[in-house]
């Protein structure tokens, strides 16, 4: 059994699969530790996109009323074209919403969150090097996440922590 885990998040369906993994291998004895890279520079398109796919601003059909499952303001925020202070007050909120929605996935599956990151910076970088700074056993992260076209082109993050991390990586779809 891992004692170590940790479970890069960026919201979708295979990071949430990843998580629920993570939960099963760690129990209730093992240290789940969740990692939220900041999608910076990819906030007007991909965040919305996520927040579309993920029903996150949706609205009822024909009524006008906001999911229930998004705060009204992360709804607006999301919507909205601001200032600096603003992206960053959605991206935290963003963060943290994706941070709790994986914590409670590990929880359901009997595992034990130790700890939760938010941070900003290349994900893939980001991944390893807290990787080794958490001195994990594993990573457990999804194959496919809410990345670009570009990473089609450049290779996807998966596949660069799959190649770079110096402990066991599991991908799950």
């Amino acid at each position: 059994m891992a004692r170590t885990i940790l479970v890069p998040t960026d919201g979708s369906d295979d990071s949430l699969r990843a998580a629920r993994l993570a939960g099963e291998l760690g129990g209730k004895d093992g240290n789940v530790i969740l990692l939220q890279v900041r999608l910076r520079e990819q906030l007007s398109e991909e965040l919305r996109h996520m927040a579309e796919v993920e029903h996150l601003e949706g609205r009822a059909a024909g009524s006008g009323a906001r999911a229930a499952n998004i705060p009204a303001e992360m709804a607006a925020m999301l919507r909205a074209k601001g200032s600096a202070d603003e992206t960053e007050a959605t991206l935290t909120k963003v963060g943290e919403w994706i941070l709790k929605r994986t914590a409670n996935a590990v929880e359901e599956s009997g595992g034990h969150v130790s700890e939760q990151l938010l941070e900003d910076g290349d994900v893939a970088r980001r991944i390893i090097g807290c990787a080794d700074d958490k001195n994990v056993d594993m990573i457990v992260m999804g194959s496919r996440g809410l990345g670009s076209i570009q990473e089609l082109l450049l290779g996807s993050v998966s596949q660069k922590v799959t190649n770079r991390a110096k402990c066991t990586v599991v991908t799950v779809r």
